[in-house]
């Protein structure tokens, strides 16, 4: 058989890899294609060798069972989405083998992995979008698959309708000449107040630009309107200042912050906070941000909240929002985590890291004796990681719940409750 570059082959597709795509084998090696299903047979063309195995692209779906049809009519040219062809069963299961591979990988068999809780469409209530600009015509959307060429989005099945709808005024904004750059990233978020939009500039703009700008916001009937310009942030206008609501909670929203990407993502996620506090705990939560997971341990009865985070605007904002029984630390805990000592006054911790997870206080919290502790994760091989060294301190895990919010992509949130053997002395 002919293994080099443009070759078409026969594959029978064994299963979902990590980023979505069918793996079938080819001479022993792996071969990676995108829009294929287990069980299905394919004829394709081989693109790339690399050291792991080979891409390849479709040619001909020679058998297979029945597919989905793909809501959006970018599907398999747009990389946001890679897996609007799966049934619901097939992408569910894939979303929890993620998860439960994580967990094998680091022996941690005996968890139980439950069925993921997943957004609808039209529930994304933030995108990050490209453009580029040409002469005279703007592409505003996402990549395409393996490549940085931008798809100019006519539609987006996950995104609130709202964010939709600001797509054609933002691309005329974008054909304006001005201080935006030619090419670069657009964060929009949907708010109580209006659409939220940041923008990339390649200069500070003038006094007429900056009022052209403005304009271009109250026709597009924004909450806020920003430049990035250089890596800080330029407000332009903000006729209604964007807030979020947390747990019944008002907070305001500083641009770049982090937010969860639905609605009911972050409900999932509070409920797992929500189940493992008790009333009066005194509860930490680690990598706060805007407070999402500290305000819904108050809202589940915590006698107090202390919560630690590092960025400076996350941190006034939740302190702003002046709940009692809640404290706020501005503190980098991948630098200076809370140590074991420190955590002894706390019945629960929450954390939520950055997808790289959060080794050095994963330690701290191995060594300390808080009883409770409920991890929230975006990346399930660094959950698995850190989950490990939990249990090696002596925590034992519960159920992990995972959560999907990017739907049909390749992307799994979870949420998982790990509790210490109760000791003498402790209540």
């Amino acid at each position: 058989m002919t293994t080099r570059p443009g070759a078409e082959v026969e594959l029978e597709i064994a299963a979902l890899g990590s980023m979505g795509d069918g793996v079938a084998r080819l001479a022993g090696e792996p071969v990676w294609l995108a829009t294929t299903l287990p069980g299905e047979r394919w004829r394709a063309r081989l693109l790339s060798h690399r050291r792991d195995g080979w891409t390849a692209e479709p040619v001909e779906r020679l058998t297979g069972g029945e597919r989905a049809q793909p809501a959006c009519c970018h599907f398999a040219n747009c990389g946001g989405c890679r897996l609007q062809h799966a049934p619901a069963d097939v992408y569910s299961e894939f979303k929890r083998r993620r998860i439960v591979e994580a967990l094998r990988r680091r022996g941690l068999v005996e968890t139980v992995v439950a069925e993921p809780v997943v957004s609808p469409p039209h529930s994304r209530r933030r995108l990050r979008l490209a453009w580029t600009r040409g002469s005279g015509a703007v592409s505003l959307g996402l990549r395409q698959r393996r490549s940085h060429a931008v798809v100019d989005l006519a539609e987006c099945p996950v995104a609130r309708p709202r964010l939709v709808a600001a797509m054609a005024p933002l691309r005329a904004m974008l054909a304006e000449p001005g201080p935006l750059a030619r090419q670069g990233e657009a964060s929009l978020t949907d708010t109580a107040m209006g659409v939220d939009l940041l923008l990339d500039a390649a200069r500070a703009p003038t006094l007429e630009e900056r009022e052209r700008l403005a304009g271009w916001a109250e026709r597009m009937n924004l909450a806020r309107l920003a430049l990035a310009i250089d890596g800080v942030v330029e407000i332009v206008v903000s006729p209604r200042p964007p807030a979020v609501v947390l747990s019944g909670v008002a907070v305001a929203l500083p641009p770049r912050a982090f937010l969860q990407a639905t609605g009911e993502g972050e409900s999932a996620l509070c409920a797992g906070v929500a189940a493992a506090v008790r009333r009066a705990d005194r509860v930490v939560d680690l990598f706060a941000g805007l407070g999402t997971l500290a305000l819904a341990a108050l809202a589940a009865g915590a006698r107090s909240v202390q919560a630690v985070e590092a960025a400076e605007d996350a941190c006034a904002a939740l302190a702003a929002a002046r709940r009692p029984g809640l404290s706020v630390e501005r503190r980098d805990l991948a630098r200076r985590p809370l140590l074991a000592a420190e955590l002894k006054r706390f019945d629960v911790a929450v954390l939520d890291p950055p997808r790289a997870g959060a080794v050095a206080q994963t330690l701290e919290l191995a060594r300390s004796e808080v009883p409770r502790i409920v991890y929230a994760s975006c990346d399930p091989e660094s959950f698995a990681r850190d989950a490990r060294l939990l249990v090696e301190g002596g925590y034992l895990a519960r159920t992990v719940q995972p959560v999907d919010q990017f739907l049909w992509s390749a992307e799994v949130e979870l949420v998982a409750t790990f509790h210490r053997p109760l000791r003498r002395g402790r209540a």
